[in-house]
């Protein structure tokens, strides 16, 4: 089985050959619990190239185009960061934070939990793979979370932190109360600079993907990915059928569901899988809006804000999103609305017809000679208006129910 890290190829194993011969080598990742005010985050520095030259020494140490995908530009996803190791495009990120960028762990450290000997530098604003854009300058520190498990993927996400916020817009990840987003059968889309096909050379350009959120049960079949999907920590998103898919070079880019109002929420980060757009293997990513890893996440970021010491207006960044509803939510809430204020003026309408028929009816009893016969004539009208409104209220009643089960099927 050939285990997919979709990262970019291994250019940078040659690269990092070269750095380790001068003798750059790189170190194990500690934990420096005096600093850190939430334990598990394994957080170093790596060498970085900055846009005024300033680098930072290794010190310390813990894969596309889009398959199928079409192109698109950064503004439509302003987050979406690319990183590259050496000069050369490595994986992709997302900024979660003005000073913190989001991507996969193991596009930071190899087997090891070493840092990848590489000099990393990271751009914003790229429509064109490797030119263009803002280049974001770096303080050196980075981290993964301590129970990243290079062997099954567990928890693959890692963070690269800035010495100066970046003035892109930056995208927040799914809170608890917008499961909703990225329920079983929903559309995400996946953004990427990889792969054209598995094994092939990345993109020029930035391209982007619709994949359905597939549930758990499908990618633990027997004929998919099996005991190998860790639903706790795993979101498996694409297509049973193969042919597309995010490939090499996407690893550490964002999988994001769409909400109403035009905006998006973080669910996953570009992981693993078992090749490229292959039938019943589709792409497997970090299952980050997860609200018990969502939660660690948090507390993570607040970690990196105090060992870098961000300047104040940068502390205290939230970076879980609240409130966000699916696309479509609010169309069918107002269509639902709509329904029932229709069957409210129905049934006040039948309830009135009724009345008026108990009316007449009441006067056709006390009725005598050639009045009962005007008021039968009054009482079956009334009894016609009635029968009316009672059936126009219920078929309003029904068409109601349907209208609320729809806003309740699209909301939740």
């Amino acid at each position: 089985m050939i285990v997919d890290l979709k990262r970019r190829s291994f250019a940078y194993l040659l690269a990092g050959v070269v750095m380790l011969v001068a003798g750059l080598a790189t170190v194990l990742l500690v934990v420096d619990d005096s600093q850190a005010a939430t334990p598990g985050l394994e957080y170093g520095q790596i060498a970085v190239d900055n846009p005024d030259g300033g680098t930072a020494a290794t010190s310390s140490s813990p894969g596309s185009r889009i398959v199928g995908g079409s192109d698109t530009t950064f503004e439509k996803y302003p987050w979406q960061v690319q990183i590259t190791g050496n000069g050369q495009p490595l994986c992709g990120g997302m900024l979660i934070h003005p000073m913190i960028v989001m991507t996969a762990a193991h596009c930071l450290v190899d087997e090891n939990l070493n840092f990848l000997p590489v000099t990393f530098a990271l751009f914003t604003g790229r429509t064109q793979s490797g030119t263009g854009g803002e280049q974001l300058t770096l303080s050196g520190g980075a981290g993964v979370a301590n129970n990243y498990v290079p062997s099954t993927h567990d928890n693959d996400y890692g963070f690269i932190a800035l010495s100066s916020p970046s003035s892109r817009p930056r995208i927040q990840i799914a809170g608890a109360d917008e499961r909703g987003l990225w329920r079983a059968g929903r559309a995400a889309i996946v953004t990427g600079y990889g792969a054209i096909a598995e094994g092939g050379s990345q993109s020029p350009v930035l391209k982007h993907l619709a994949v359905p959120i597939l549930d758990d049960s499908t990618c633990q079949g027997a004929g998919s990915y099996g005991a190998a999907f860790h639903s706790s920590v795993m979101l498996c998103a694409g297509y049973m059928s193969g042919g597309e898919d995010s490939c090499q070079g996407d690893s550490g880019g964002p999988l994001v569901a769409p909400a109403d109002g035009g905006i998006y929420r973080l669910v996953g980060v570009v992981s693993w899988g078992v090749g490229c757009a292959r039938p019943n293997l589709p792409g497997i990513y970090t299952r980050i809006a997860e609200p018990s890893l969502t939660q660690i996440i948090a507390s993570y970021v607040q970690n990196i804000e105090q060992i870098e010491n961000f300047p104040g207006q940068n502390n205290g960044i939230s970076v879980v999103g609240s409130g966000a509803k699916p696309p479509g939510c609010s169309a069918a809430n107002s269509a639902a609305a709509a329904q029932q204020s229709k069957y409210n003026k129905a049934n006040k309408a039948a309830a009135k017809a009724r009345k008026a028929l108990k009316k007449q009816q009441k006067k056709l009893r006390r009725a005598k000679g050639k009045a009962r016969k005007r008021l039968k004539r009054a009482v079956n009208k009334a009894r016609t208006r009635a029968n009316k409104g009672t059936r126009k209220a219920k078929s309003a009643k029904k068409a109601a129910q349907k209208a609320k089960a729809a806003a309740s099927a699209a909301c939740n």
